[in-house]
């Protein structure tokens, strides 16, 4: 049997930051990823809020990825639009993604792919894949929102929303669009070679989520595009540990319910928890879910239709815009 200080389940955002930053402190660290590596794909828009790129800045040399900034992101509502002054980064998940991985496996991390576990003895700390045993001082769930280790702590699934995309041709500026009748918001993302359409729900309305988004795509005389759905944190589902077994990322609930960007959590839960495998993991990420808990409240006033006309009707006034302006780069 092969011992290792920390296992961690899923190689991807979350799961590889950790690793790189166990093998900086010199520990034994296995990812254990059900995934072909080369075929994985990952629905994202590849957002990167200026926290985040803060962040990324941090763990990797920010200047092997591919990164474009972008200002002024454009609100829709019916024909009403405005901008923020706001500055937001986009990227590739699956390049950053790969990255991360490729650059785990360089500095020594091992890895077993095309596999996840049969069976953990959570009193003896060992976790079976294809009948081999592997032991472990900590045991970290990263395998997403679907988190197999997550249900077997919990004996139930998180909360989640549906989110669906489809790639199209580049285009300018990052654009968030709100429906009528729509608890939550569609987007354009400009994204290196093409730019992703998608949309994200964060509440369950009248329409459904997948006649809303054939509207949408319908507007933008996008046809025949092969579209592609997932599962979001509802970002208030939250689970962090028992006993000596962790959780990061979507597998941790973490993600946004008002921008459904996951990459600033993904990266900063992994970052907190690689310095603290302790009760301080959950208590320093407590003052995150702050945010998070004001993102869902304000996400839910501005995608009523009260508040969407509240908005689009009085965001030139000096101080509510100035108002605005302060919650997103509060939030974000």
């Amino acid at each position: 049997m092969k011992n290792y200080d920390y296992i961690i389940i899923g190689a991807g955002l979350a799961g590889t930051t950790l690793g790189l930053e166990l093998l900086k402190q010199n520990k034994r660290v296995l990812i254990i990823e059900k995934q072909d590596i080369k075929k994985r794909e990952k629905l994202c828009g590849g957002l990167l809020t200026k926290k985040a790129y803060k962040l990324l800045s941090s763990i990797i040399d920010i200047d092997e990825i591919n990164i474009t900034k972008y200002n002024n992101p454009i609100f829709h509502n019916g024909d009403k639009s405005f901008s923020l002054n706001l500055e937001i980064f986009t990227l590739n998940r699956v390049d950053l993604d790969n990255y991360l991985f490729n650059l785990y496996l360089k500095k020594g991390g091992k890895i077993i792919t095309g596999a996840t576990f049969s069976s953990i003895d959570i009193f003896k700390n060992v976790i079976t894949v294809e009948k081999r045993e592997y032991s472990y001082k900590y045991l970290i769930g990263a395998d997403g929102i679907n988190s197999t280790l997550r249900e077997f702590v919990t004996h139930r699934q998180q909360r989640k929303h549906l989110a669906l995309e489809v790639k199209d041709v580049p285009r300018k500026d990052i654009e968030l669009y709100f429906m009528k009748d729509f608890k939550g918001y569609a987007w354009i993302i400009p994204n290196y070679k093409y730019s992703m359409i998608g949309i994200g729900e964060i509440k369950k309305g009248e329409k459904s989520i997948t006649y809303v988004f054939d509207e949408y795509l319908k507007q933008l005389g996008i046809k025949d595009k092969d579209i592609r759905g997932a599962f979001l944190p509802s970002g208030d589902d939250f689970f962090f540990n028992y006993q000596n077994i962790f959780f990061i990322g979507d597998s941790a609930g973490l993600a946004s319910p008002l921008t459904r960007e996951g990459i600033y959590y993904a990266l900063l839960s992994a970052k907190i928890l690689s310095e603290n495998f302790n009760k301080n993991y959950q208590r320093k990420m407590r003052k995150y879910l702050v945010n998070l808990y004001i993102s869902k409240f304000y996400g839910l006033f501005v995608y009523s239709p009260f508040g969407r006309n509240l908005v689009f009707n009085y965001h030139n006034f000096f101080l509510f815009r100035f108002a605005l302006n302060i919650f997103f780069k509060i939030v974000l």
